[in-house]
């Protein structure tokens, strides 16, 4: 992604609960308990998609 101007930091054991009930086999790596990974959002971010048969897409999130 391109021109994030702030990445927002929600870390707490139940973000972190739902990021690894979201995606399971990160389970191997991490745990709720662990303060080795954080939680974080993009806030007011612009991603730029190039796809090779289409146009270039912006999204602003």
């Amino acid at each position: 992604m391109k021109g994030i101007n702030e990445a927002v930091f929600i870390t707490s054991r139940e973000s972190k609960k739902a990021a690894l009930d979201t995606m399971p086999s990160l389970r191997n790596l991490y745990s709720e308990d662990d303060s080795i990974y954080e939680i974080f959002y993009a806030d007011e971010a612009e991603a730029t998609f190039y796809g090779m048969s289409g146009p270039v897409k912006n999204v602003k999130l």
